[in-house]
């Protein structure tokens, strides 16, 4: 078996994929960088090898590189070389074939790119050579590796253009293409079908190892990302909780998932990590494509993350609202209770319309913004909507004052209104900056805003 095809396509293809390597990044980035309506005309006249049939490519440049054309013609005077039906004729049509894929990549991959990195980088007075090629193509590489591996497959297969303009002459011209075609022609079957063989094997290696470069250059990524520098060679056992929890989020990163699930992925890590952390992590979901379920009891960390939220309680499921909504009208007891509400009580309808009676709370009938509704079952309010007030105020409570605590940004103060039952106490939020307004006396009266009192299905 002759492997002088197989010599000589790896040849062409590597050589022409050097060539649009350059060239393809020089026009994406100098074309991206121009008004649209010259983008326009540009992208139209670089693009067209793509669409147009390699034969009619392979024509037009026999119509400029012949021997008989002006440029053919007088390389052949002054040089004494043929531009055609040489191997290295070969290497000008699939340059003109390969090159719009590389252009086009490496041109999604410079528009996609954050100027404002390239901005920061002037303004600390580095030159535009140093930003291009240490920030801004370390930033493009995914585009510009995918544009080179497609362009050097699609390289290995040409025909149309090679045919027309290098031909085919055994241990000259011949290519893998070529060579299948003549063999076929010829009525050598098996000859042929080796070729194919030879030619499916060679595009399996490279595309394999595309991907093998891509995954290796996101595991760096994802260490950076996780604070795990350091930490590669370590074994399960030798991490830290902190850190094993990181490794599994790495893992799901790695894998490029459809749906990201994620489970107190911070319930290990201290609080200055933490934040660090949920911050790269927002950025991370932010360009997610797929969806994301987020598990988590801390609230603060449910409202920076996520934009809607589904309470689970007791295997039963609340219906999905948009994060505000949950603090404002969370619909039901078990909401409200996980999303931080203290004060939860039964409740009936008030003697008149627009007012509601808490047994819980001596029977005190009070004013209610929210309409009643049948299925209401609880009154709710939180801690921070109660404030000290005067008698005769609206939904004003005598309470007596039985203890208080402090807490990281208030004091906790838990009131029992008078008559209460043994399950009716009020909690109060009083924030530390209001702490010196706070009366230090052991019977005090309590206003609950009507606009602030939510009613509650079980």
């Amino acid at each position: 078996m002759d492997w002088y095809p197989l010599y000589n396509s790896i040849r062409i293809a590597a050589i022409s994929t050097v060539v649009i390597f350059f060239l393809g990044i020089f026009a994406a980035y100098y074309v991206a960088k121009t008004p649209r309506v010259v983008k326009g005309l540009l992208d139209v006249l670089l693009t067209l090898p793509l669409v147009l049939p390699p034969t009619v490519v392979g024509y037009l440049l026999l119509r400029v590189l012949g021997p008989k054309r002006v440029i053919g013609a007088w390389v052949l005077e002054t040089f004494g070389l043929r531009l055609t039906m040489t191997w290295w004729s070969a290497i000008f049509a699939t340059a003109v074939v390969i090159f719009p894929l590389m252009y086009r990549t490496a041109r999604g991959a410079f528009e996609s790119f954050d100027e404002t990195l390239a901005q920061a980088g002037q303004t600390l007075g580095l030159s535009n050579t140093y930003i291009f090629w240490r920030i801004r193509m370390p930033c493009c590489r995914q585009g510009i590796l995918a544009g080179t591996v497609l362009s050097f497959a699609r390289a290995l297969g040409e025909y149309g253009a090679t045919s027309m303009i290098a031909g085919y002459t055994p241990g000259r011209t011949a290519t893998i293409s070529t060579t299948v075609y003549q063999l076929w022609r010829t009525g050598n079957d098996a000859e042929a079908f080796r070729w194919v063989l030879v030619n499916l094997a060679i595009s399996t290696v490279v595309l394999l190892c595309i991907n093998l470069l891509e995954r290796r250059e996101e595991v760096p990524r994802l260490i950076r990302l996780l604070r795990l520098e350091g930490q590669e060679k370590k074994r399960p056992g030798q991490l830290s909780g902190g850190q094993q929890q990181r490794v599994a989020l790495g893992r799901i990163l790695a894998s490029q998932p459809d749906v990201i699930l994620l489970d107190e992925p911070f319930s290990a890590l201290d609080s200055h990590l933490k934040w660090q952390l949920e911050l790269e992590l927002q950025d991370l979901l932010a360009q997610f494509p797929g969806p994301v379920v987020w598990v988590s009891h801390d609230l603060g960390e449910v409202w920076r993350g996520c934009p809607r939220v589904c309470v689970l309680d007791g295997g039963r499921a609340s219906p999905v609202m948009e994060m505000g909504r949950l603090m404002t009208d969370p619909v039901t007891v078990s909401a409200a209770r996980l999303s931080g509400c203290r004060n939860c009580v039964p409740v009936r309808p008030g003697p008149e319309p627009g007012t509601v009676c808490v047994p819980a709370w001596g029977g005190a009938v009070l004013r209610c913004a929210a309409p009643w509704r049948p299925e209401a079952a609880a009154l709710a309010i939180r801690s921070e909507h109660i404030r000290p007030a005067e008698p005769g105020e609206a939904n004003a409570l005598p309470c007596r004052v039985e203890r208080t605590a402090e807490d990281v940004s208030a004091l906790l103060v838990l009131l029992r209104p008078r008559g209460a039952a043994e399950d009716g106490a009020l909690w109060m939020a009083v924030a530390k900056d209001q702490r010196a307004n706070f009366p230090e006396q052991k019977e005090i009266w309590a206003a609950l805003p009507p606009e602030r009192l939510m009613l509650l299905e079980e």
